[in-house]
């Protein structure tokens, strides 16, 4: 009788719980997933693809803004697809317009300056809060691999690498222009 019942059980959270995954073939055919290009990829179908649904724009602290975003990064060489919950977070006052504002103004004292400091600090800082690696065709990895790659999916945001170039386009999607472009009083 227990038998039944845990069977009972288990079929009825089954159906319940659902179990989402992600395909390769879902993110290039549906109009939910936008590939941002430019990143590297081989042309061969890979690059990163945000969920345009889970787009979320506040103001951060100190007058920074930030951007929540699903990302899915597509490597069919490898047979994974990598989901990343991300938060960015853009420090307004370390674009290059308002590093250029300081340069006109003397507080840095020669272009060389002003690029030593944006290589230090790019004004872009991203952590993952959740993260989940599948199979391409939409099997789930094992969580132990999760695990070591998520460790290395947590890269910084260097000013001038793909990272950069990624956010720099999301911020001019949510707000209609690049992050180095913003000028704040």
């Amino acid at each position: 009788m227990m038998k039944v019942l845990y069977i009972a059980i288990a079929l009825a959270l089954s159906c319940v719980v659902p179990a989402h995954s992600m395909s390769m073939q879902e993110l290039q055919n549906t109009s939910r997933f936008e590939m941002l290009r430019g990143f590297g990829e081989s042309g061969n179908g890979d690059g990163t693809y945000i969920d345009k649904d889970s787009i979320k724009a506040s103001n951060g602290p100190n007058g920074s803004k930030q951007i929540g975003v699903t990302q899915y990064v597509l490597m069919p060489a490898g047979d994974t697809i990598q989901e990343k919950q991300v938060l960015y977070t853009f420090d307004t006052k370390q674009s290059f317009a308002n590093l250029i504002k300081k340069l006109d103004v003397h507080q840095f004292g020669s272009y060389k300056d002003l690029w030593l400091s944006k290589q230090k600090h790019s004004g872009i800082v991203s952590s993952i809060a959740d993260f989940k690696q599948y199979h391409i065709d939409g099997n789930r990895y094992d969580t132990e691999g999760e695990a070591i790659n998520r460790r290395m999916a947590t890269a910084p945001v260097d000013f001038g690498f793909g990272g950069y170039l990624l956010a720099n386009r999301l911020y001019e999607r949510v707000y209609g222009v690049q992050f180095d472009d913003v000028v704040v009083k």
